[in-house]
């Protein structure tokens, strides 16, 4: 999303369409499953995961206090899809 762009401000297929990035979308796919992870720019995350034959998604809210944090939230939840 674009932090420019008026409310409700639309999703971005190409991060280079926004003027002022307001989030950051990334989808990770493995053997065990797929997650997807959207970063805030105001200091936090939501991650999805679903592994294949569970119908429910298992969701996570995750508050940062800086940019590093997400590397090991990546790690994480990309450990639990090998």
């Amino acid at each position: 999303m674009d932090n420019d762009a008026s409310w409700p401000a639309p999703l971005l297929q190409d991060r280079g369409q926004a003027g002022r990035p307001k989030s950051l979308g990334v989808r990770v796919h493995g053997d065990a499953g797929e997650a997807e992870f959207v970063l805030y720019a105001g200091g936090w995350a939501d991650v999805l995961v679903l592994h294949p034959g569970i119908d429910e998604l298992a969701s996570e809210y995750v508050e940062l206090n800086d940019v590093e944090e997400f590397g090991s939230v990546l790690d994480r939840i990309v450990g639990l899809l090998v």
